[in-house]
């Protein structure tokens, strides 16, 4: 199977990087989400335990490390069909179970009953589903802002975007243009959930056009988020599907903070290159109920997976 090539160090550092125009634009175009509109209180700062912000919350291990910090935006990207909503549907069953409350944003029209089963599937409670965990599927920018408007009057701590491509087509925004996910969808959109502290979970497909800045080939999109999960299919395996019989593997290609990478193992995928493996994400024969992440054993253990 082949893969998109993974950035280097050096070429995120120049992608990621928003030229000074274009940061003119961000300021004018929306104040009160791009700059404070004051000055932080440095007092209050001094004061605070960064441990509420580093301390990761959502999406556990078998070994109980948490990969998803409270507040953040998490981009879940990889081929389509490789098992990136079932991860997504695995960490909103875990979210619930733990007594949080999860809005699922489904925007890519799948059968909302099956993605309800598939809750239950995983091992959620039925009276826990019905009281903290919600499907929508807006497809009008009306309904999508009617719907933002109560999540924000209403927050959850947890919100799934399925997907970014989906929700980029509903607001008009341009992928390939590389102010315009900024603009048009993470401004108005992901930055004001993640504003009042809910984690924001956004699952896009890899580009496929090596030549287009399109789907999760968007630098903006990486630049946006605070930890990027890329889903990984086996070279012998096709992901999660059909069947949802499977394993992939999580790579983590950022990581704002530091923690999540902190747990992963470093594996070489070619010479001088390295990626952060946080675990491998496995559906058995006995069903979703029985899923699990494993944490990185040694190369000598690992199956081989195409990078």
């Amino acid at each position: 199977m082949t893969q998109e090539p993974y950035l280097t160090d050096d070429e995120k550092a120049r992608l990621f990087t928003i030229s000074e125009a274009d940061q003119v634009i961000l300021h004018e175009s929306f104040p009160d989400l791009y700059d404070a509109p004051v000055f932080h209180d440095t007092e209050a700062l001094l004061n605070s335990d960064p441990n509420d912000v580093l301390e990761t919350k959502f999406l556990t291990r078998q070994d109980g490390v948490h990969a998803i910090y409270p507040g953040s935006h998490v981009a879940i990207y990889g081929e389509p069909g490789a098992g990136k909503t079932m991860l997504a549907k695995y960490a909103a069953q875990q979210a619930i179970k733990n007594g949080h409350s999860v809005v699922h944003i489904d925007i890519d029209d799948n059968r909302p009953e099956i993605i309800a089963h598939d809750m239950l599937k995983f091992g959620a409670q039925r009276d826990g589903l019905i009281a903290r965990w919600k499907i929508t599927q807006p497809d009008t920018l009306d309904s999508l802002t009617a719907l933002w408007e109560r999540l924000i009057d209403e927050p959850r701590d947890l919100v799934i975007i399925d997907s970014m491509a989906s929700l980029e087509g509903i607001t008009g925004a341009d992928a390939n243009a590389s102010l315009d996910f900024v603009q048009r969808v993470y401004l108005p959109w992901v930055k004001r959930l993640m504003n009042i502290g809910t984690s924001v979970i956004s699952i896009d497909h890899t580009g496929k056009d090596r030549d287009r800045r399109g789907a999760m080939g968007s630098t903006q999109k990486l630049a946006k988020s605070d930890l990027a999960i890329n889903v990984v299919v086996p070279e012998s395996d096709t992901g999660l599907t059909p069947g949802e019989l499977g394993t992939i593997a999580l790579y983590i290609d950022k990581d704002r903070y530091g923690v999540t990478k902190a747990n992963s193992q470093l594996r070489e995928y070619g010479k001088g290159h390295m990626r952060s493996l946080w675990g491998t994400f496995t559906i058995p024969r006995t069903g979703l109920a029985d899923a699990f992440i494993q944490t990185p054993k040694s190369d000598a253990q690992n199956r081989v997976y195409d990078f």
